[in-house]
């Protein structure tokens, strides 16, 4: 490697000088076929480089990106990967590059994000890549008893690693993955208005990762999905009971279960059910599995309601069979598109409607220097965000991560 200490600078330096020179330079769009696929670095990751090609290995993660990494682990933004899919992942780069991004994955604390695609040849192919930093917020000392109400807080130190802000405000909702082995997943609520204090909702969810936590513009219920093993996911439903309470409803996992199973395809299997948003009779939920047929596999995905008037859930469409590493096939299907397009436009109309309102919680807490850094930041964050395409998921997570820091911002503002 040459001794010139400017091409010594690290892989994360660079790669923010090329992100601000993409503020001021036309987005030069990838191709399609291009998905982001995370990879949280490990002491022991194993890379090789042959022929100009970085080659990356990875443990798979039960669940998407964003829900978190092991060391060591990669995942897809937006979902798992399937049990067909590769662990292996590849980019052309010189040779001081890849010394700079295998330097730079040795450590546990750091993510990177490698656009893909398949190649259908046992790995896949990085067309660019870039750092990830995960939003981080580290909690305070534990609350007394009688704050946490549910459960008691772990002795490790806890890091608060995504925010839900319900519709009006009142509530912040935060998912915490302990440092114990295996590490503990808990869900707090926070009253905006006491911040200091918490309480835990529902039991430790141990070894397994968040797949999403969500409230209902009501703010009377509250999923959350949990990623169980390498593909498969359940949804448990709370209601608001009074202030920071928030009560278990009966368990809809074996019901859903059951309704996917019983009409499904012979050989078809379920493996998992996702709540994506309340609708006007309770909460819409995705149920998928997989199957065989003709020496080929199939995913399978039905779209049902709970509905907690009579506590049943009942099938919404029918069950939606699509070829594996085909691409999404069921996307030509009208009624599939009617689902998917439904679900992609609450959460993003829900994630913009929390970044205003954790906005606006946070103006207050600021003094008139603050106000004004924080206005021009935020403008510079937007024009961040128009840049990227609408009804992706890169977008989707820009707007989370800046949510995540605005809200970690609130709780460590004092108060005026």
């Amino acid at each position: 490697m040459p001794a010139n200490s400017e091409r010594k600078r690290s892989w994360l330096e660079m790669a923010a000088i090329l992100l601000a020179l993409s503020f001021l330079l036309p987005l030069i769009g990838q191709a399609q076929t291009d998905y982001p696929l995370r990879i949280r670095g490990a002491a022991n990751l194993i890379t090789t480089y042959t022929d100009g090609f970085l080659a990356v290995e990875f443990q798979p993660a039960a669940h998407k990106a964003d829900a978190g990494l092991q060391p060591g682990e990669g995942s897809w933004l937006d979902r798992a990967l399937n049990g067909n899919e590769p662990h292996v992942l590849k980019q052309n780069l010189s040779q001081d590059e890849a010394q700079f991004v295998t330097t730079y994955l040795r450590n546990p604390d750091h993510y990177a994000t490698f656009y893909c695609s398949n190649t259908n040849q046992g790995y896949f192919q990085s067309a660019t890549s870039e750092p990830f930093t995960p939003p981080q917020f580290t909690a305070s000392p534990s609350p007394s008893p009688a704050a946490v109400t549910v459960a008691s807080d772990s002795a490790s130190a806890t890091e608060f690693s995504s925010f839900v802000v319900s519709w009006n405000g009142d509530l912040l909702f935060v998912t915490s993955e302990s440092h114990d082995d295996p590490p503990l997943h808990r869900v707090f609520v926070i009253e905006t208005a006491h911040p200091d204090q918490r309480t835990a909702i529902s039991d430790d969810y141990e070894g397994k990762g968040f797949a999403g936590v969500y409230c209902s513009s009501d703010e009377k219920w509250l999923w959350v999905n949990v990623g169980i093993g390498v593909h498969g996911a359940a949804c448990h439903v709370f209601k608001h009971s009074a202030e920071r309470q928030f009560e278990p409803t009966p368990d809809i996992n074996p019901k859903a279960k059951s309704l996917f199973e019983s009409s499904a395809d012979p050989g078809f299997t379920f493996d998992a059910v996702y709540g994506l948003y309340w609708g006007e009779k309770g909460l819409v939920l995705v149920a998928s599995g997989r199957g065989q047929k003709n020496d080929k596999f199939y995913t399978d995905e039905m779209f049902l309601e709970y509905r907690p008037a009579n506590e049943e859930v009942v099938p919404l469409s029918k069950h939606f069979v699509s070829l594996m590493g085909a691409g999404d096939g069921t996307d030509t299907d009208p009624e599939y598109q009617r689902w998917d397009s439904s679900s992609l436009k609450a959460y993003e109309q829900s994630l913009q409607h929390q970044l205003n309102v954790i906005y606006n919680l946070l103006l207050p807490k600021l003094d008139a220097a603050n106000t004004a850094e924080l206005a021009s930041e935020q403008k510079q964050w937007e024009f961040a965000r128009d840049k990227k395409p609408p009804g992706r998921y890169e977008r989707d997570l820009f707007i989370q991560q800046r949510i995540n820091a605005l809200a970690a911002r609130f709780l460590g503002a004092p108060s005026h």
